[in-house]
């Protein structure tokens, strides 16, 4: 009976940290594809609306 509680409590904290990982991993990939016309270009208006490097921030949340 101790052991699947700690065994429960084990699978609680792989799924949880398998979520943070997952929202570190849309996070960085939605900055990417943002960063990159803003660094090809340099045009202002890319950096003004990267949603996740100002507002989301899901990779530091994660």
């Amino acid at each position: 009976m101790g052991s699947n509680l700690y065994l429960s409590r084990i699978n609680s904290q792989q799924l949880e940290a398998t979520m943070y990982m997952n929202q570190y991993r849309l996070g960085s990939k939605t900055l990417t594809a943002a960063v990159q016309p803003y660094a090809v270009t340099g045009d202002k208006t890319y950096y003004n609306n990267m949603k996740e490097l100002h507002e989301d921030k899901n990779c530091d949340i994660a």
